[in-house]
């Protein structure tokens, strides 16, 4: 099956998840349940507009459909909640691209990372690719999964869910990093789970620094 190539990495799509977590509510999300919403977006983009919303496959694990750059990033949480990204550039998401990952959120955001792995397990693209060498799901194989279940039929948002992103986003740059912008995500990554270990908190603000870290 031809489907066209998003410009967008799984950690992009993976960072605009996080930034849609309203802490503050005390909502949150572990690796395992990113992993999950990562693999539903890229199936409602392929069952509604026939392209791929990130340009990374997907592999058949025991837990799910995982892609491999976001698992390197996020494996040090565990099962962890995962804060804020350091980094963000907004200006690479259009409007279909938000509506997407934010109705996607929705819909399968409020269930657990537990039953969304166990829903991916029922899919055909999961089974076939789990039990085949590579482990690559087929696209054809996960578009026909979220066709046949048309769970989220339509990218259409109200006046108030688009009120939320435009929220969601303003709320990352109150928190964005006291102003000192963060190189590399991978030793910020590296900090945060330093932190971790320390305070136990599911949250850590990225403006905590441990001097000479």
């Amino acid at each position: 099956m031809e489907v066209k190539i998003s410009k967008l990495s799984a950690i992009d799509i993976a960072n605009y998840f996080l930034i849609l977590v309203d802490r503050e509510e005390g909502d949150s999300i572990t690796h395992l349940k990113l992993q999950k919403l990562l693999y539903f977006a890229q199936g409602t983009a392929l069952s509604l507009t026939n392209k791929l919303l990130f340009n990374e496959p997907l592999k058949a694990w025991d837990h799910g459909p995982v892609t491999s750059s976001v698992y390197s990033t996020f494996k040090i949480f565990d099962k962890n909640s995962i804060p804020n990204p350091p980094e963000m550039d907004f200006h690479i998401y259009d409007e279909t691209t938000k509506r997407l990952i934010y109705k996607v959120y929705t819909v399968y955001g409020e269930h657990t990372a537990s039953y969304l792995r166990n829903l991916s397990h029922k899919h055909i693209s999961w089974q076939k690719a789990f039990n085949s060498i590579d482990k690559t799901l087929d696209y054809s194989d996960i578009k026909n999964d979220f066709t046949r279940e048309f769970t989220i039929k339509d990218l259409d948002v109200s006046n108030s869910d688009l009120q939320t992103i435009v929220d969601a986003e303003d709320r990352w740059w109150m928190e964005y990093d006291c102003g000192e912008p963060s190189g590399d995500i991978t030793s910020h990554l590296i900090e945060q789970i330093h932190l971790l270990k320390i305070d136990k908190k599911p949250y850590i603000n990225s403006c905590v620094r441990i001097e000479g870290f």
